[in-house]
């Protein structure tokens, strides 16, 4: 799913956390860019999801990834969408990486793992005794589940 509907989607749903990967501001915006002194046809372009604006509403916690490479959308639409973000963040902006090629363990799972164990930490930390609503899912021959998921896995078990 794009970063246009899935930011949406999490401002209103309340999702346990959201993934942006190479996030756009806004349709019209990426087209300023790609289209360069022919901007002014943005103006005809449809504008369904500002990302910039949305951003603002989700609640959950969010972890941006863009390539530093990504010639599509530029990296400052990322940073801008990560400093309008009301919520927890963090922004992964791996150096090899493009629109569309990037190493799947490096740039997105070892990252993210990272993340999703600082998110829980943090809130075990704010909330001891509250049940931990979410668990990583990854088919396993591409990923495994960090050990704190798999604590939770059992000790939602037992």
């Amino acid at each position: 799913m794009g970063s246009g509907p899935s930011t949406h989607l999490a401002s209103i749903r309340n999702p346990c956390t959201l993934l942006l990967m190479s996030p756009y501001k806004s349709i019209k915006d990426v087209a300023k860019t790609l289209l360069g002194k022919a901007n002014f046809l943005s103006k005809v372009v449809i504008e369904r999801f500002r990302n910039v604006d949305t951003i603002q509403l989700v609640k959950c916690p969010v972890f941006f990834l863009h390539g530093l490479k990504d010639t599509l959308i530029p990296i400052a639409h990322t940073e801008e969408l990560n400093m309008n973000c009301n919520s927890p963040s963090y922004m992964h902006i791996p150096e090899e990486m493009d629109h569309n090629t990037f190493d799947s363990e490096e740039d997105l799972f070892k990252p993210f793992e990272k993340f999703m164990k600082t998110i829980v930490e943090d809130r075990a930390d704010k909330h001891p005794d509250e049940l931990i609503p979410f668990v990583i899912f990854f088919e396993e021959k591409f990923y495994k589940p960090p050990a704190i998921s798999l604590k939770l896995e059992k000790d939602q078990a037992e």
